[in-house]
């Protein structure tokens, strides 16, 4: 008798359940959004919320040791999620359509529009019979060339309701925390103080474009690496929206990954070294948070560096449920802070994206040859690219009413021109200017193959296509995508040994 053996792959409900039970945070947070959402639509008194999430928690822990614990858990978490909601409904303490002295500081870059400039500000204080502080975010319509960043402007003006002529759009910008729009022209502005101290965006805009190249390269890598927009023409904004990579202009998670895995590289010699490895994890951070302040620290800059920090000390520990727990916990904690956030199309697709990479990308790439080195980082980051478009296709589509389809192609294209734009664009910063010329030429270099590439890509027919996905179709691929998540968990290996009849041996 001999044996041979073989791999039986066969699905089990109880393997979907162990994976679900060590995600505790994950499954608590699908009842959270839901309470989120479920305030949106049903009025209920603060006092009832808060009662109904003690008790419902008082009876979960009572029933721990029982199943129906986590029916109890999970209308917990739906009030909690709701009473959330209620703690930050408030409305703003400014006046609207009021003429009225203000002051107001400009906190982001202006961006080019058609005929003035749009930039996100804050009201410092304003007078009606007295002055009165505030803290309210406003959209800034600029029509004076010399206002920038970090400048402050005294007017005589008022604070208009609506923001945008498009309803979806400005109740977007309401969600995000505007309160309304402020209009500074040469006409109402009293006195502008401007910034002299120049902040770390600022000199990093400075260096970048200090070196000579073409214009539209450059205006690339400054967005790329700097987080400024301000030089983007039109039609290079509109090639890059038709083939889906609008998002490589902005900062975003997509660029703090890859800052995350070159940071990584820099760093992994200390992990040669005695204790190495426990001072390699703060620098990274430290380096990370540094490059979001460089960038603009802009809050979906700021967000997704909070699920990546989170993600980076997951990985650490070698858990992929760790990496899962930790994501929800963040998730969980930014909507408690702000709940709005759950209707910010970048913070949606700065968390899709990333359980998407958790869930699909991460396994994918534990099954890919590892040659180790730089070739492994790429390999990955083209997984990650590949397998983000795809999470974050249904919501793009929804939101802007296109699908990419030439992104999906170009996508491991672009993932390699953002690694050197980002690399060399980073290190053209970290050395002084004349050993940084070579660098800022490579990294240009890059942002003009990346141009064409992408200009190339939007003049194809089938570059994209219109077509707007419903909210009830957006939901359905979300469950589709679940339904495969849980599916492949669901399989278990089994090495099954059979036992064979050998006739040599009179058996």
């Amino acid at each position: 008798m001999s044996a041979s053996d073989h791999w039986h792959n066969r699905l089990s409900i109880n393997n979907v359940g162990h994976r679900l039970l060590t995600m505790p945070l994950f499954v608590a947070l699908i009842p959270f959004i839901g309470g989120i959402l479920l305030a949106e639509s049903i009025l209920l008194p603060l006092w009832l919320t808060i009662a109904m999430s003690a008790l419902f928690l008082g009876v979960a822990w009572l029933l721990r040791s029982h199943l129906s614990a986590l029916i109890y858990g999970a209308a917990a978490m739906l009030f909690i999620g709701y009473t959330v909601v209620e703690c930050h409904n408030s409305a703003p303490s400014i006046p609207y359509e009021q003429d009225m002295e203000m002051v107001v500081r400009v906190e982001s870059p202006p961006a080019e529009r058609e005929g003035y400039r749009v930039a996100e500000g804050r009201i410092v204080e304003w007078y009606d019979d007295s002055w009165h502080t505030s803290d309210e975010r406003v959209q800034l319509w600029l029509r004076n060339d010399s206002i920038g960043v970090d400048d402050e402007v005294r007017l005589y003006g008022k604070v208009a309701k609506r923001m945008s002529r498009y309803d979806d759009y400005n109740e977007l910008l309401r969600r995000r925390g505007l309160v309304g729009g402020v209009g500074i022209s040469d006409y109402n502005t009293l006195c502008v103080e401007h910034s002299e101290a120049s902040s770390l965006q600022n000199r990093a805009i400075e260096r970048l474009e200090s070196y000579n190249g073409d214009k539209e390269a450059k205006a690339t890598m400054v967005a790329m690496v700097a987080g400024s927009r301000h030089n983007i023409t039109p039609q290079l904004r509109e090639d890059y929206s038709r083939t889906g990579l609008a998002h490589l202009m902005a900062v975003s998670g997509l660029h703090l990954g890859i800052v995350l895995v070159i940071i990584n590289l820099l760093f992994a010699p200390l992990s040669l070294i005695h204790h190495g490895h426990r001072l390699r994890v703060p620098l990274v951070l430290i380096a990370l948070w540094l490059y979001v302040v460089v960038s603009g620290a802009s809050p979906s800059v700021i967000r997704a560096a909070i699920m990546l920090s989170a993600v980076q000390i997951a990985w650490v520990s070698s858990s992929h449920y760790n990496s899962m727990n930790i994501l929800s916990l963040t998730v969980m904690a930014m909507l408690t802070y702000n709940p709005n956030y759950l209707y910010d199309i970048s913070f949606q697709l700065s968390v899709t994206a990333v359980a998407g990479i958790l869930l699909w990308a991460v396994p994918l790439m534990r099954h890919l040859p590892t040659t180790g080195g730089i070739s492994s980082y790429l390999l990955s980051s083209v997984v990650v690219g590949i397998v983000a478009t795809l999470w974050t296709m249904p919501l793009i589509s929804h939101t802007f009413g296109s699908i990419p389809i030439v992104g999906i192609i170009l996508t491991p294209f672009a993932i390699i021109c953002a690694y050197i734009i980002l690399s060399f664009g980073i290190l053209t910063l970290l050395l002084p200017a004349p050993l940084g010329m070579p660098f800022a030429y490579i990294a240009e270099r890059a942002s003009l193959i990346q141009n064409r590439m992408v200009a190339h890509g939007a003049s194809w027919e089938f570059a994209a296509v219109d077509y707007t996905l419903g909210s009830e179709m957006v939901a359905i691929y979300y469950a589709i995508f679940m339904i495969i998540t849980l599916a492949v968990w669901g399989y278990e290996r089994k090495k099954v040994v059979t036992l064979q009849h050998n006739d040599t041996l009179g058996y």
